[in-house]
């Protein structure tokens, strides 16, 4: 499998389902430059986390200084995504 194919080609679309749907919040430390990254499909509820990324400039931050329940954006409980090379691709229940 090559690695090109990996990536959907309308990345505003859930890989899985096809919705459009998609989320990110980045939890870091006060003013810090690099954090922690959670990317998910609202639909699907499928996504990936991320250990280590930097942080954009003028984008919300969850606040690492915070216990997680008063952290805000919340971010849910998702799957995460595996790699399979044997899977098809979206369902086919995905929007037009």
């Amino acid at each position: 499998m090559n690695k090109a194919d990996l990536v959907p080609v309308d990345v505003a679309q859930s890989a899985n389902c096809g919705w459009r749907t998609l989320r990110i919040v980045f939890t870091a430390q006060p003013a810090a430059n690099a954090g922690y990254v959670a990317f998910w499909c609202d639909t699907c509820m499928e996504g990936i986390h991320v250990c280590r990324a930097p942080v954009p400039d003028g984008v919300t931050v969850r606040p690492m200084d915070k216990p997680a329940e008063e952290r805000n954006p919340r971010v849910p409980d998702y799957r995460l995504v595996t790699l399979t090379t044997d899977r098809e691709g979206p369902s086919d229940s995905r929007p037009s």
